[in-house]
């Protein structure tokens, strides 16, 4: 019960902190879509549906980047699984 509680606690921190196009706009420069791609994955993980518009702006947002860093790519890698 705690665990679930906790679960949704993250999933409404994530969901307060994406921006309205659907990012997560944390160190862009360094590794674009990083983040984004970090908090879809967690989204996901946490047991937020494929349609849930948090998740789908999200992984739109992510096929418009140009991958340049291996965090990134790798991220992104595990949130489309």
């Amino acid at each position: 019960l705690q665990v679930n509680r906790s679960i949704a606690l993250a999933v409404d921190y994530l969901r307060a902190r994406q921006s309205p196009d659907g990012t997560f706009p944390f160190h862009v420069d360094a590794h674009p879509g990083g983040a984004t791609a970090l908090g879809a994955l967690a989204l996901a993980v946490a047991g937020v549906r494929r349609g849930d518009p948090a998740l789908t702006k999200a992984m739109a947002r992510l096929a418009e980047v140009e991958w340049r860093s291996t965090y990134s790519s790798s991220v992104y890698l595990l949130a489309c699984e």
